[in-house]
């Protein structure tokens, strides 16, 4: 994932580059602090709970 943060919010894309802010505002919202201009980059894998 690449979180882009701008003059105006935050932005997630995937991998493949669709937009996917809205799926992870656990992210996004904290990032408001970053300063604009910020770029980052992180490659994970997500495990789900049972």
């Amino acid at each position: 994932m690449l979180l882009l943060r701008t003059d105006d919010g935050v932005i997630c894309y995937s991998r493949t580059g669709r937009t996917v802010t809205s799926h992870w505002m656990n992210l996004a919202v904290p990032a408001m602090a970053l300063p604009p201009g910020t770029v980052l980059e992180r490659s994970g894998h997500l495990a789900g709970g049972h």
